[in-house]
C-alpha cells in the first residue's frame, strides 16, 4: 500500500499563501498604532482601537466561517477572503479620514479571518490523517515565518521608505497569495442543510458557530495565548527597564528559530506516540520560558527565555489544533478551525488589556510570574481533559466491541 502523502501541491500552496496572509499582516500591525498617531494626530487610546478593531472583523468572521464554510463552499470562501485582503491592502494608501481607516481595519479584520479559517479547513482535510500533526506543525512553521519576517520588514521598510513602501508591499504580497489561491484544487462539497449530530437531529444555534467538542482543549490553548500575549505586548518594556533593550531585539527572532526547529519534530512525537507527549512538553516548556524571563537580568537570559517560550507556543498552537481535530474525530473541521482560532484570537486580544491592570499592582517581574503559574495550572486542566478523552474513547471502543459481540451471537442464533 503506498504510503499516505503529505507535501501535496494543494497542501504546499496553502501554506505559501498563509505565509503571505501573515506577512500582510504582521506588516501592518507592526507599524498601524504609531501611523495611526503621527498621520492623523490620533491619541494612544483611539489610535490602540486601529490594532483592536482588526480583531473585531477576524473574530466576526470567523464565527461566520466556521459555521457556513459548508454550506457556501471551500472555493468560494477563500477566494472571496483573499480578493478581500488584496482590495483592503491596496487603499491603505489613498485613505485621508481616520473614520475611514477604522472601517478598512474591519473589512481586513474579517478578509484575514474568513481566508484563515478557510486555508486552516483545506489544509486539516487535505493532511493525512496518520501525519496530521506532522502536517499541521509545518502548516504553522508559516505563521512563525510571517510574524519572523513581518515586524523586521516593517522596520525596515518604516525606516528606509516610508509608510506607502510598508503599504505597497502588502498589497504586493495580497496579489501573489491571490494569483495562488487561483492554483488550488478544491474538493467539490455539496451545499448542506444545518449541521446535524450523526443521529440526524439539528444541533442548537449556539453549536453551528462553536466545536463543543474541542472547546476544552481550544480554551487550555487560548490560557497559553493569554501568557503569551504579556510577551507581545510588554517585553519591550520590561527589557528597557531592565536596560536589555539591544538583546530585545533578538528576542523574536531567537524565539521564532526555536519554533522552526521544534515543530517538525514535536508534530512527528504526536502522530507516533499520541497528543500527550507533544503538548505536555510544550506546555511546561512554556511555563520554564516565563520563569526564566521573570528572572532575566541579562542578555543570555533574555534569550534563552525565548527559546523555551518558542518551543512552547509553537507547540501549542499546531498541537493544539491538531488535538481540537481528534477531539471531535476528524468532524466539522471549519467549525473546529474557527473554534480554536477564536479561543486563541481572544485571549490575545483582551490580554493585553487585562494584563495591563495586573501590571500596576505586581510589575513586569511578577507579571511574568503570574502568567509561569498560570501554564503549570494549563498542565494540570490539560491532563484532566486528556485522561477524560482517553476514558471516553475506551468506554465507546468497549462499547462497539459489546454491540458487536452481541450482533454476532443474534447472527448465530438465527
Amino acid at each position: 500500500m503506498e504510503p499516505a502523502k503529505l507535501w501535496t501541491k494543494n497542501f504546499v500552496l496553502c501554506t505559501f499563501v498563509n505565509f503571505l496572509l501573515m506577512l500582510n499582516y504582521y506588516l501592518l500591525i507592526t507599524v498601524m498604532t504609531q501611523y495611526t498617531i503621527e498621520t492623523y494626530g490620533a491619541g494612544s487610546g483611539v489610535a490602540g482601537l486601529s490594532a483592536s478593531i482588526f480583531v473585531i472583523g477576524t473574530l466576526a468572521a470567523r464565527l461566520f466561517a466556521g459555521s457556513r464554510l459548508e454550506q457556501i463552499g471551500h472555493k468560494r470562501l477563500v477566494l472571496i477572503g483573499a480578493v478581500l485582503v488584496f482590495a483592503m491592502s491596496g487603499v491603505y494608501m489613498i485613505v485621508d479620514q481616520i473614520a475611514i481607516l477604522f472601517a478598512i481595519r474591519l473589512i481586513h479584520g474579517a478578509a484575514y479571518g474568513l481566508l484563515a479559517t478557510a486555508l486552516g479547513t483545506v489544509v486539516t482535510e487535505t493532511v493525512p490523517e496518520s501525519k496530521r500533526g506532522e502536517g499541521i506543525g509545518y502548516y504553522m512553521l508559516s505563521n512563525t515565518l510571517g510574524a519572523a519576517v513581518g515586524p523586521f520588514c516593517a522596520v525596515f521598510f518604516h525606516q528606509h521608505g516610508g509608510y506607502d513602501v510598508i503599504f505597497f508591499v502588502c498589497t504586493f504580497a495580497a496579489v501573489i497569495a491571490l494569483i495562488s489561491v487561483f492554483l488550488l484544487n478544491f474538493r467539490v462539497y455539496e451545499k448542506t442543510a444545518p449541521v446535524c449530530e450523526d443521529d440526524g437531529k439539528e444541533v442548537p444555534a449556539a453549536s453551528r458557530f462553536l466545536a463543543k467538542g474541542a472547546l476544552p482543549i481550544s480554551i487550555v490553548c487560548a490560557l497559553i495565548y493569554f501568557g503569551y500575549s504579556s510577551i507581545l505586548s510588554f517585553l519591550m518594556s520590561f527589557a528597557a527597564e531592565i536596560q536589555q533593550e539591544t538583546a530585545a531585539q533578538y528576542f523574536f527572532s531567537v524565539y521564532a528559530l526555536a519554533m522552526l526547529v521544534t515543530r517538525p519534530f514535536t508534530g512527528k512525537i504526536f502522530d507516533k506516540k499520541g497528543q500527550w507527549y507533544a503538548l505536555m512538553p510544550g506546555m511546561l516548556g512554556f511555563a520554564a520560558g516565563m520563569l526564566i524571563l521573570c528572572r532575566a537580568d541579562s542578555a543570555v537570559t533574555l534569550l534563552i527565555s525565548a527559546v523555551f517560550l518558542g518551543f512552547g507556543v509553537g507547540v501549542t498552537q499546531s498541537a493544539g489544533l491538531a488535538a481540537a481535530v481528534e477531539a471531535v474525530k476528524g468532524k466539522h473541521l471549519a467549525l473546529v478551525n474557527s473554534t480554536f482560532y477564536i479561543c486563541l484570537d481572544l485571549a490575545v486580544g483582551v490580554g493585553p488589556l487585562l494584563l495591563g491592570y495586573l501590571l500596576r499592582f505586581t510589575g513586569y517581574r511578577g507579571m511574568y510570574l503570574s502568567m509561569a503559574v498560570l501554564a503549570l495550572l494549563c498542565v494540570i486542566l490539560y491532563h484532566g481533559i486528556y485522561r477524560r478523552q482517553a476514558s471516553d474513547t475506551a468506554k465507546a471502543v468497549k462499547e462497539e466491541l459489546r454491540r458487536e459481540y452481541v450482533y454476532k451471537r443474534r447472527e448465530l442464533n438465527s
